[in-house]
């Protein structure tokens, strides 16, 4: 800004400027000024954001382009205020009704002072503030873009598609490439069958049940260098995007070529616009008839046209990637830099294409990684500056690389700096696979690729790719490589893992298999396929646990795929007798929990066996989102958990105080930052009645919980949840991700009591197979991160750390509660012990053994053509698992022993007792293994620091208060009773919460549906966010003021009535509702007189909802912004199943997405 000379208004404008959807609705002088914004500045700020800025006489309030965070503008007679919570300043002293920002919406202020002026009458000018609205601040910002950039258009030097016109080619010959090509260059069956997929259905594969692969260090050379790395998801401050139903905030168009001047005052260098970073290229051919109609139906370009485009101004540079030096010095890359930054320095505007096909047709010749090279060149340009600015600005970079395989290896190019890719070998294999409806399968290619990479944008809490960049970090790596690349990398060092001496013996690999034309596509290596038939052996009884055990650690040392199985207990010369060892948790027999599966992606059958086994195992089992099975709701208190989840499905009072475990899913390890969705044919009208909706639908679950944006709305989600069922333990499950420590230390701050950890290769019922393989984080380094941040804060005696992803034996257990959890889950062994044989069809009910499908009967099943259908036995499955499980805890208690450990518990976190045996020269793990804290963390008092202990009023004590006052007057013999207080503030959370609990705890004829509470809160007030958050049916409240966040959340019935408060002067304001009002209500009635915030009445699954605002004046939707002007500011009604909505007012945009 400063160094521009921009004012805050424009500088806001370039750093948040609207999607590019909304910049389309906008008046053309503002379009052509974002389209240059755009051009020149590229990298876009992302994610939750309320911006209050000032800089001189301007100020600026902001909200991010999707609304996810907070913020009301108010006015009172002496000030202008934005808070996240318009009842910090009470309605009585407001002169106007609060506004709730809008998506994207911003509102300045600019300061005009008292000015003096002895030539004029008055001699002294009056101050005032002009406020204005967000046309006024866009029209301020064009005036001074205007200024800098005068008559110049902001589209010149652009070149689009349909511009480049080529001669028309030759149709291609269709000439296969060999499978040894694919095999050199790292493509395996499965790559080849997910690219097939794509052609044919124009998405991504869905798979089930979990990866169970080797991590990158493991396998077989040649290896390609995006297998090191994984996705770093979204999680809590940063949730994920739903692209589905939000896809209008979406965007994957690049320019290709220099960036102009920011202040628009240079020159205009050729940028060519792509509507996606993906250019069309084969093996043989540049360009086709084929190619060039795929490339402009989807607005991208062909190779041919790129090649056509370049001229004096914009040349064109083409690189092969092969060299005469050793890969094992830094000559081959010194080469490298030099020839670029010499051709950029000359040139304001080029392209350099980087092509590794040369290997291809010469393997004698030494291939530079093309990852590698990538980053290289993006590095070295980006350090060195001139006259005119940074180099990196002038040019972009084209990848073409037969080791793009698949939409994770097309992030991993772009992240490490590419800003275009062309996966010419991907693409090659399409036209040949499919030679007659070619251009027709290559755009569904082309569609698939584009979906997938705002697929994984959207996990990653983006939506446009100008703000994506090295999201991802690597397991594995050498220092020498890390550093090139720039990553954050784990288990590697100087001396372990894949560095520039492996990528050279990687090289040779790739020119032996190019060398023998027959060589097949190898196979993709799963574990559990050699595990599943001892399993069954040992839960029907025909073998002894300790054979599975055995059988596994020889499967561990021969195909290692997971960091634990580097690691053994070290021996210890006192071990002690099995009966000595203690393996209790609390009041059950081991540390032990079946994690959470909903009813619905499991058979009925197979929820009463895991909830049946736990029972007798003595543990836990969690029910995953989907409601809870009426028979068994209650009956297994102690030994079950309820989770609350993004869809809110079957989440009431009756629910949650049914069990002494919450567990709130922010993610699950196998599917981090996705949501889910349980499709139409397994939904029957008993799941449906479960999950509170109509049967037969499909049931989407967003990628986030619309709720928890930041650690302070998960702290109000934690509270509601002990306001509704004081007993419950809180969980809050999360992914395994890259530096998880400070998520974990916050969720502790949260006031949550477990912290619940899921490892990448963690099950699930289904899900994108790139997910399943690239997203999330091993579970061993998660767990030892959280638990040293925990104990580093002084915060791990006040929570358990969980973990799950993989687990497979008594010996995962072990080694996870060494490295720091107190318990370990299981997920998918539990299904297998009970007769699942991974056929990997849980997605689609048709499931043989009664798993995951719902099948009544076999006619049943005959009708929906699964002939080998086998109902589920519950009992015969409980014995199963319980004797697979019974031997799981007592091998605990062998182990345990051997290792000299007494008590488990005692042993959380004494990572020293293990050590690395295998392997040293493929991964480090040291920094598992190392203790860089006291074992005396659990005996940590805070309070006895010899400071004073800070005590305030909870923030939900009026909910009891008033809970207690109204079931003091029920047990009097009142049946009707009313609450009346004036003096409720924003402070005061959970409103009417505890009574909903209360008297879901109590049996019916306590309190019978005869009797019912109103609570009426008056004179103005605006009581604090969770208002009715779980609301009962026999309870009213009524409100005159207004209300925030989270009002009327997962209601089973009642009413809510949000009016109109008095301020001072009598005049009535507000009557008003934050965001996401009735979020997943189910039945009940609830009015508001005024406006609400986004997301109002979203993932409902009946109740009806009333918004009363109307509009203050015209539409003005010319303007464009129209969300500004709404009476609900945007996605009102996402994700309803059933139930009903009336606007009387606008509804604003994006409304009844997903429904």
């Amino acid at each position: 800004m400063f160094e521009y000379k921009l004012s805050l208004m424009e500088a806001m404008e370039i750093l948040f400027p609207p999607v590019r959807s909304e910049v389309e609705k906008l008046p053309p002088r503002f379009r052509e000024m974002y389209f240059y914004f755009r051009r020149a500045w590229g990298m876009l700020a992302q994610g939750p954001a309320a911006v209050i800025a000032r800089q001189s006489d301007e100020i600026v309030f902001s909200v991010d382009a999707l609304g996810l965070r907070p913020l009301w503008f108010g006015e009172t007679e002496k000030e202008y205020f934005a808070s996240s919570e318009k009842g910090v300043v009470d309605l009585d002293t407001i002169q106007r009704d609060p506004k709730p920002l809008a998506p994207g919406e911003k509102m300045g202020f600019f300061l005009h002072r008292q000015t003096f002026d002895p030539n004029s009458e008055p001699f002294i000018h009056s101050g005032f503030v002009e406020i204005l609205p967000y046309d006024k601040i866009q029209h301020r910002a064009f005036q001074t873009f205007s200024k800098r950039s005068g008559k110049n258009p902001a589209k010149k030097g652009v070149c689009l598609p349909e511009d480049i016109v080529l001669k028309t080619a030759a149709h291609p010959q269709n000439r296969a490439v060999s499978e040894n090509v694919f095999t050199a260059m790292g493509w395996n069956k499965a790559d080849l069958k997910s690219l097939l997929f794509m052609a044919e259905n124009g998405k991504e594969r869905i798979g089930s049940t979990g990866y169970d692969g080797p991590l990158a260090g493991f396998s077989s050379p040649p290896v390609n260098l995006p297998e090191f790395f994984k996705e770093k998801v979204a999680v809590v401050t940063n949730p994920a995007i739903d692209r589905i139903r939000e896809s209008h905030h979406f965007s994957t168009a690049v320019f290709l070529g220099g960036k102009p001047a920011l202040t628009g005052n240079g020159a205009f260098p050729v940028q060519l616009l792509a509507e996606m970073p993906v250019i069309l290229s084969g093996f043989y051919e540049k360009d086709s008839p084929e190619m060039r109609e795929t490339a402009l139906k989807m607005g991208t370009f062909t190779l041919g046209q790129i090649e056509a485009a370049a001229s004096d101004n914009f040349p064109v540079l083409t690189i092969p990637l092969i060299t005469n030096k050793p890969l094992s010095s830094d000559e081959p890359f010194k080469h490298l830099r030099e020839q670029v930054r010499n051709h950029v320095s000359r040139f304001q505007s080029s392209l350099i294409i980087l092509d590794d096909r040369e290997f291809l047709s010469n393997p004698e010749k030494t291939l530079l990684d093309p990852f590698l090279a990538v980053a290289v060149i993006h590095k070295s340009l980006k350090s060195h500056v001139d006259q005119s600015g940074n180099l990196r600005r002038r040019v972009s970079l084209i990848l073409l690389s037969a080791q793009l395989r698949n939409v994770h290896d097309v992030m991993i190019a772009l992240g490490l700096g590419a800003d275009a890719v062309s996966p010419y070998l991907a693409i090659q294999h399409v036209l040949d696979k499919f030679s007659k409806p070619s251009a027709q399968a290559l755009g569904k290619y082309l569609q698939s690729l584009k979906s997938g990479i705002e697929e994984v944008l959207s996990t990653l809490g983006i939506h446009d790719i100008n703000g994506y960049e090295k999201l991802f970090a690597s397991i594995g790596l050498k220092k020498d490589l890390a550093e090139i690349l720039q990553v954050s990398n784990f288990c590697g060092s100087q001396k372990s893992g894949f560095g520039l001496d492996v990528l050279h013996e990687n090289l040779q690999t790739r020119r032996d298999i190019l060398n023998r034309p027959g060589k097949r596509v190898r196979p993709e290596p799963h574990f559990y396929s050699h595990l599943t038939k001892v399993i069954r052996q040992v839960a029907t009884g025909d073998n002894h646990y300790a054979q599975y055990e055995n059988h596994l650690h020889d499967m561990e040392i021969k195909h290692p795929v997971s960091l634990r199985h580097l690691l053994r207990t070290r021996a210890t010369p006192r071990p002690i007798s099995i009966d000595q060892v203690d393996i209790d948790i609390h009041n059950y027999d081991g540390p032990l929990y079946f994690a959470a599966m909903s009813y619905g992606s499991l058979s009925e059958s197979m929820c009463r066996a895991i909830a049946e086994s736990a029972y007798r195992l003595n543990i836990l089992a969690l029910n995953g989102e989907g409601g809870e099975l009426p028979e068994i709701m209650g009956h297994y208190r102690h030994y079950r958990g309820q989770q609350v989840a993004s869809g809110r499905f079957g989440v009431n009072a009756r629910m949650l105080n049914s069990v002494e475990y919450i567990e709130i899913k922010v993610g699950q390890g196998a599917k981090p930052g996705e949501g889910g969705m349980l499709p139409a044919c397994k939904v029957t009208p008993d799941i449906g009645r479960a999950r509170c909706t109509p049967a037969g639908i499909d049931l989407i679950s967003p990628s986030n919980n619309h709720d928890v944006y930041s650690i302070e709305d998960l702290a109000q989600l934690v509270a509601e949840l002990k306001t509704i069922n004081p007993h419950a333990r809180i969980s809050v499950k999360i992914p395994a991700i890259p530096s998880v420590g400070s998520i974990a230390s916050g969720i502790a701050k949260s006031g949550a009591d477990i912290i619940d950890i899921s490892g990448y290769d963690g099950g699930t019922g289904a899900a994108r197979v790139h997910a399943l393989k690239y997203a999330g984080f091993p579970i061993e380094i998660a767990v030892k991160e959280a638990h040293e941040s925990l104990v580093r804060n002084q915060l791990r005696q006040r929570v358990e750390i969980w973990a799950d992803g993989g687990m497979k034996s008594a010996g995962d257990v072990l080694k996870l509660i060494l490295l720091g959890a107190n318990r370990v889950g299981f997920g998918t062994l539990p299904l297998i012990a009970a007769g699942c044989v991974r056929c990997h069809r849980c997605q689609t009910g048709t499931c043989e053994m009664g798993i995951t499908s719902h099948f009544r009967s076999k006619q049943e099943a005959l009708l929906k053509g699964v002939r080998r259908f086998r109902k589920l036995q519950t009992e015969k499955a409980t014995e199963e698992i319980v004797r697979f499980f019974g031997g799981l805890l007592e091998q605990l208690k062998k182990l345990a022993g051997q290792a000299g450990i007494f008590k488990l518990q005692e042993a959380v976190g004494k990572c020293d007792l293990l050590e690395q045996f295998e392997k040293k020269e493929h991964f480090d793990l040291s920094a598992l293994l190392e203790k860089s804290y006291s074992d005396d963390w659990r005996f940590l008092d805070v309070t006895k620091n010899g400071k004073s202990t800070l005590i305030r009023r909870p923030r939900t004590s009026l909910t009891r208060i008033i809970s207690d006052s109204i079931c003091d007057a029920f047990d009097k013999g009142d049946r009707s009773v009313i609450y009346f207080d004036d003096e409720v503030r924003s402070m005061d959370r959970a409103i009417g919460t505890y009574l909903s609990g209360k008297i879901q705890r109590l049996p019916a004829r306590i309190y019978p549906e005869t009797h019912h509470a109103v609570i009426q809160l008056v004179n103005g007030t605006v009581p604090g966010n969770g208002l009715g958050s779980f609301h009962a049916p026999s309870i009213e409240i009524k409100v005159a003021g207004g209300a925030q966040d989270g009002t009327a959340k997962c209601a089973a019935g009642g009413q809510i009535t949000i009016l109109k408060g008095k301020n001072h002067e009598g005049v009535l304001l507000d009557g008003s509702v934050g965001k996401y009002f009735a979020y997943g209500a189910q039945k009940g009635l609830f009015i508001v007189q005024g406006d609400a915030d986004v997301r109002a009445g979203i993932r409902r699954s009946g109740a009806d909802v009333i918004i009363g605002g109307e509009p203050k004046s015209h539409l003005k939707d010319h303007l464009g912004n129209w969300a500004a002007r709404a009476n609900i500011k945007g996605f009102a009604f996402e994700y309803m199943t059933s139930g009903r909505g009336l606007v009387l007012g606008d509804p604003g945009p994006w409304l009844c997405s997903g429904m």
